[in-house]
């Protein structure tokens, strides 16, 4: 057997192998709300209220709406597939955010 044979037999039993963990995870994955709960908790301390899965199919984000203890109303997006904080922003208008009335 030459070498250049052996070096290939031995490479693609390698990738065969090693294949599935080098798959990259299905587009379609999402993380789970607790985990959004987790990732917004790290970047806004205070008490969650309300986490809704809102976007399309492309770009699906997590909204968390946290009471911070300065008694503000923060929302924090979550990028539901990387479970990357996308935005934070303060909630100044009224209106109802899960069963919670804001400020």
């Amino acid at each position: 057997m030459n070498i250049t044979r052996t070096i290939g037999i031995t490479l693609g039993t390698l990738l065969l192998v090693s294949g599935p963990a080098l798959a990259l995870p299905a587009a379609s994955a999402i993380i789970s709300w607790r985990t959004a709960d987790a990732v917004a908790a790290e970047r806004v301390p205070g008490r969650i209220l309300a986490t809704r899965l809102n976007g399309d199919e492309a770009r699906p984000v997590y909204d968390v709406a946290i009471h911070t203890p300065g008694d503000r109303l923060e929302e924090v997006q979550v990028d539901a597939r990387t479970a990357i904080v996308l935005g934070v922003h303060q909630v100044t208008e009224p209106g109802i955010i899960g069963e919670i009335e804001a400020p």
